[in-house]
């Protein structure tokens, strides 16, 4: 509170002019108090309480005598100088000067004028337009009579509440400052595999609470935990990289790379492996077999795989066929020399054929050869020599022969060999002989025959790494555990056994840029596998 005390000029001016002007001012008091009581009726609507600092709100003028005015929140600030002077003026003051954002009010003795919240370089003009002769300030103190008890306590509690906030500040600049001792923010990146279309995902655990994190100069943000999960797509055949880069809250920083490799997808036909467990296990029947396998010759070229043909070939026959394994010759290798095959077509056979009863089956993986003259062909014993061809070689009219001695019930003949000269690898089986073409008798078999060839007389009869087997005996097999069941009926007959050759084979060595077609004579109507 800043108190003005001034003296009053006109307590000097002539008593005669005073009493001159008593009419005047009585004229004047009766319209001024007119204006007062309406000024008091409209100021006192509706008061709302404010603080002094806003003049938004309501404001309290307490005289030293019995004026006090309340300001509804409403009202403007023009609007409460204009009434605080009206109310100076009507307890007798003639002259108020207002200055800017103060509050002036007169008190009802002319002697006295107060002003609350002024600026300072107000002090000396405000003094000065109201004929002050002396200033003094008095402020409210906790240790002075001027602040009452509300005062007193009001100014306590902001002081507690000031105090509690800078505390509060202090422990929380406090708490940053040790957390960012103890950040330590560290990038630990993973990502999952990509799948057919490329897309996979980068798993983030930085440790910290980040507040920017990049991946390839992408801005990704902030995260109070740290952890993030990015979805990304892989560049196929190479290994794709990415940069991370992080910084937590502190500043501090971390960077690190995550790769991941998208392999190009295997184009190539899939290929299935045998199964023989999948052969339903025929009743066992009146039949035998003779099965041949040589890969490993010991003065010409390999065939390659021909041991895993005849070998799985057994298996088959025991199964699908219903072969007692007692009833199956097999000869691989050196033990399918040309005495030994020769013996078992002329010698053994016989022993195990019922004449009119017993069904017959051949299988040959090897090499096959025509005569020089094309009048007959060859199966190449473990054994054969080139110099002495026909000589250590066994002629297939000699097997068929001793096949039609035995008076078998039929006779079923499976061939993976060729008669090009070739082997299955394409090379050159016989250096120095050249084979000619087959005469048309030579591929004519008796009526109870049923014959399969992996191939005509001029073609490769080929291997397949992929599926390590000669192609035309590996779709056999297949064929045999039910795929060649065309119609689901439950048995294969020849001709759906040729037709399902024909088109699997032909397609594997479409592969290897040959041409392969597999042959049949005899009944086509014939039931080589009932399942």
């Amino acid at each position: 509170m800043i108190m003005l005390v001034f003296e009053n000029a006109l307590i000097k001016k002539n008593l005669i002019w005073q009493l001159g002007m008593v009419y005047m001012h009585l004229t004047l008091l009766s319209k001024l108090f007119s204006i007062l009581a309406i000024t008091l009726l409209i100021g006192c609507v509706t008061p709302v309480e404010t603080s002094s600092q806003n003049l938004g709100a309501e404001s309290k003028w307490i005289s030293n005598f019995d004026v006090e005015m309340t300001f509804p929140a409403w009202i403007s600030e023009d609007e409460k100088l204009k009434r605080l002077k009206n109310e100076a003026k009507s307890k007798g003051a003639y002259k108020c000067k207002e200055a800017e954002f103060v509050l002036v009010e007169i008190l009802s003795k002319p002697t006295k004028i107060s002003i609350l919240n002024p600026k300072e370089n107000q002090l000396s003009s405000i003094a000065a337009n109201i004929g002050c002769r002396e200033v003094r300030v008095n402020l409210p103190s906790l240790n002075r009579k001027t602040a009452n008890n509300s005062e007193q306590n009001d100014l306590e509690l902001e002081r507690q509440r000031l105090a509690e906030e800078r505390r509060r500040l202090d422990a929380e600049k406090a708490q940053i400052e040790q957390e960012k001792k103890a950040s330590r923010i560290a990038i630990k990146g993973s990502a999952s595999q990509p799948d057919a279309n490329g897309d996979f995902t980068i798993t983030i655990q930085t440790g910290a609470d980040t507040a920017s994190l990049q991946i390839d100069g992408d801005e990704l943000g902030g995260k109070r935990d740290g952890n993030y999960v990015i979805k990304r797509v892989a560049r196929v055949g190479e290994q794709n990289s990415y940069s991370i880069t992080a910084r937590d809250v502190f500043g501090n920083t971390d960077s690190a790379i995550v790769t991941v490799a998208r392999q190009v997808a295997d184009s190539r036909p899939a290929i299935p492996r045998l199964n023989p467990a999948s052969v339903k296990v025929q009743q066992p029947r009146d039949a035998v077999a003779i099965i041949i396998g040589i890969e490993n010759y010991r003065r010409v070229a390999k065939a390659d795989f021909a041991n895993a043909d005849a070998k799985d070939f057994y298996t088959y026959a025991s199964r699908a066929l219903g072969i007692k394994p007692e009833n199956i010759k097999l000869l691989v290798d050196d033990g399918a020399d040309d005495i030994e095959i020769l013996n078992a077509f002329q010698n053994w056979l016989p022993l195990k054929v019922n004449k009119g009863k017993t069904d017959v089956y051949v299988f040959y993986s090897g090499h096959g050869y025509p005569s020089q003259d094309g009048s007959s062909l060859y199966f190449l014993p473990f054994n054969v020599d080139k110099q002495y061809l026909e000589r250590t070689s066994v002629k297939q009219k000699e097997v068929v022969s001793a096949l039609q001695k035995a008076q078998a019930k039929s006779v079923t003949m499976f061939i993976d060999a060729c008669y090009s000269g070739q082997t299955r690898g394409g090379e050159v089986l016989i250096a120095g002989l050249k084979p000619i073409a087959l005469k048309a008798d030579e591929t004519a078999y008796p009526s109870e025959f049923t014959v399969i060839t992996a191939s005509a007389a001029d073609q490769f009869s080929s291997a397949s790494q992929e599926v390590k087997h000669g192609i035309f005996s590996f779709y056999l097999m297949k064929g045999m555990e039910g795929d060649a069941d065309v119609n689901k009926d439950g048995k294969i007959t020849s001709g759906e056994l040729q037709r399902y050759l024909s088109e699997m084979v032909g397609r594997q060595a479409m592969g290897l840029n040959r041409t392969q077609n597999t042959q049949l004579f005899g009944d086509v109507d014939r039931v080589l596998v009932g399942r």
